[in-house]
């Protein structure tokens, strides 16, 4: 299969159209993080206006990963089965129909349901946005478009906190300030519907003819390496939804500044975090250096997380800018890294972003809901924060285990060719079949 794309490649070129897919991605990416994070800026109106506290507002916030969790092997089931163009749409479809479903709630379950369906969306678009990358991008700029997509997310993550606070200022309702992103998905849904096509080239549609029905989520479960893999990034993901689900209202309860103000300094955090994506994501580019850029995420948000936490003026900014960069380098350098591995495809891919998407969305379903739950403990929400943001030792420990990429490794799977190394150095590997 590995010489299959790489004819491709040599044969026909990259197509132009590959940025125009990675356009509606970016926008997606944007809208995806602005749904996730908006009501964050808004936390203490949401909660003023549907009568609830710290713990069950991080449920309500965290049913979106609850959802993403139990619904992202749709993901790998729709691009087998409908490809991925309409697996897109399905995705955007689910994601604006959750924003728009807020205009209407009034109570704790009613933002959960809202929350579920966006959840849905998020678990079937990022294992194929992935896919996509894969299938349009040549080989030399794998590294560049997976850095551009993380980065908008983190991109996104600023304007959302920016949006909901102005929108608040202007004096719009919450409620609006999360219905608005839903009606732009659904345009970008409809976009999506009249540009999107499949690949032109013959030597394409082979790739897309072998991937159907070769049982990629199976193929992917039985690689050792995913799991570590999965752990490390239960963990990063852990602290990561800990401090953009209550970092507004950190900076509020704790350090006492208004709704506007909190959300300006929050924003701090993402924005560092675009950099942090440029930076690794560039780097990730050596396949040799990827495990350590692994490391060396985890290490800067321990570092950033105590300036951050106990720090006043420009320490706290200090902390903040540690911090996004610790946060967001890991996040291209992990898909870089699973589209080096040897065999790779986009189908297997999609299927290795599934079983990371559950571990990671697992832990963000848990962690707003344990950060709410001990906060309103003796604790406090910034020693819950503290307590919470350790979880990157386990983090540091599970990536010193993966094996580095551009090396031969010793990673195998039984298929019924007998067993091959998945993790082989190219001039090892196994003619493809």
């Amino acid at each position: 299969m590995s010489s299959i794309v790489s004819d491709a490649s040599a044969s026909t070129g990259p197509s132009a159209y590959r940025w125009l897919v990675l356009g509606v991605l970016l926008l997606t990416q944007v809208l995806i993080q602005t749904s996730l994070y908006g009501p964050a800026a808004a936390a203490s109106a949401i909660q003023k206006g549907l009568r609830i506290d710290n713990a069950q507002f991080g449920f309500g916030m965290a049913a979106t990963n609850f959802s993403t969790t139990v619904f992202v092997v749709l993901s790998s089931v729709f691009v087998d089965r409908i490809g991925m163009n309409r697996t897109l749409a399905c995705g955007l479809g689910a994601l604006a129909l959750g924003g728009i479903t807020t205009s209407a709630i009034s109570n704790l379950a009613g933002f959960a349901l809202a929350r579920g369906f966006q959840g849905l969306g998020i678990a079937i678009i990022y294992p194929v946005a992935s896919a996509l990358i894969m299938q349009w991008f040549p080989t030399e700029e794998k590294a560049y478009a997976n850095t551009l997509f993380v980065a908008f997310a983190f991109v996104g993550t600023a304007v959302a906190f920016l949006s909901t606070s102005l929108m608040s200022v202007a004096g719009l309702s919450w409620k609006t300030s999360l219905f608005l992103p839903g009606l732009a998905t659904l345009a970008l849904m409809l976009l999506w519907f009249l540009l999107a096509r499949e690949p032109l080239s013959p030597v394409d549609a082979r790739v897309q003819m072998h991937l159907v029905g070769r049982g990629s989520l199976a193929k992917a479960i039985r690689m050792p390496v995913i799991w570590t893999l999965a752990i490390a990034l239960f963990a990063c993901r852990w602290v990561h939804e800990a401090y953009l689900f209550f970092l507004p209202l950190f900076l509020q309860k704790e350090k006492g500044l208004s709704i506007h103000t909190s959300a300006h300094l929050a924003s701090i955090l993402p924005w560092s975090g675009v950099a942090g994506i440029l930076i690794f994501g560039v780097l990730a580019k050596k396949a040799t250096i990827q495990k350590h850029l692994l490391l060396t995420s985890s290490g800067l948000v321990l570092l950033g997380s105590w300036p951050l936490l106990f720090g006043n003026g420009w320490q706290t900014i200090a902390g903040l800018v540690i911090t996004g960069l610790g946060l967001s380098g890991l996040v291209p350098v992990h898909s870089t890294y699973v589209m080096s591995l040897p065999r790779i495809t986009p189908s297997l891919v999609t299927a290795f972003l599934v079983v990371t998407n559950v571990t990671t969305h697992l832990a963000g379903f848990i962690s707003p809901i344990a950060v709410g739950k001990v906060s309103q403990t003796s604790l406090g929400l910034k020693y819950a924060l503290v307590f919470f943001s350790a979880m990157e030792v386990v983090a540091i420990a599970s990536f010193a285990l993966l094996p580095a990429t551009g090396n031969p490794q010793t990673v195998f799977e039984k298929t019924e060719f007998g067993e091959q190394s998945l993790l082989a150095a190219p001039g090892n590997r196994l003619k493809d079949h």
